[in-house]
């Protein structure tokens, strides 16, 4: 009961000095729809989990390696945004892609959270429930819920509480 549109990618990576033996799976609950054009890429330690009625756009990226990522149920992924759970090190005296991967965490996204168009969310990142995320927004901190964040860094520049905003307010 999900919906996997052209062009989808779903792979884990094995290279002879990566071996990707502790790759998680990648889970897609009832109702996923991921649209054309999704790169899901896995590596050691990675693993991806899309809630119920999720919806990803075309031309978003999950990369997951050293932690998992866990998308919540009902949250509206829209165009080009971006998930990576790891970061490579950037010691001097050696090149940056022969360093070992280094992460803060998993990246954990609550329900009914909307992510805006080019949004990136960066390893160790929890984004609360009803949380909205603006277009380019670069998320490397939490996420309250029901926080409305946006730039880069992502800063949180209005709560939704709805009994506080008129009904014409409501977001």
């Amino acid at each position: 009961h999900v919906f996997i549109g052209d062009d989808v990618v779903i792979y884990a990576e094995h290279q002879a000095h990566r071996m990707a033996d502790n790759t998680g799976p990648v889970i897609l609950e009832d109702g996923a729809h991921l649209y054309r054009d999704i790169i899901i890429e896995m590596g050691p330690g990675g693993a991806l989990r899309i809630g119920k009625d999720t919806h990803v756009q075309p031309r978003c990226q999950f990369a997951s390696y050293e932690t998992p990522i866990e998308i919540g149920e009902a949250v509206q992924i829209a165009q080009f945004c971006s998930f990576y759970s790891y970061n490579h090190g950037v010691e001097v005296g050696e090149l940056i892609g022969a360093q070992p991967l280094q992460a803060k965490g998993p990246i954990l996204i609550g329900d009914d959270v909307w992510l805006g168009v080019g949004a990136s969310v960066l390893s160790g990142v929890t984004i609360g429930s009803g949380a909205v995320v603006a277009a380019g927004a670069v998320v490397t901190h939490d996420v309250p819920p029901m926080a409305i964040v946006a730039g880069s860094p992502a800063k949180t520049i209005k709560m939704r509480n709805a009994s506080a905003l008129r009904p014409d307010e409501v977001v």
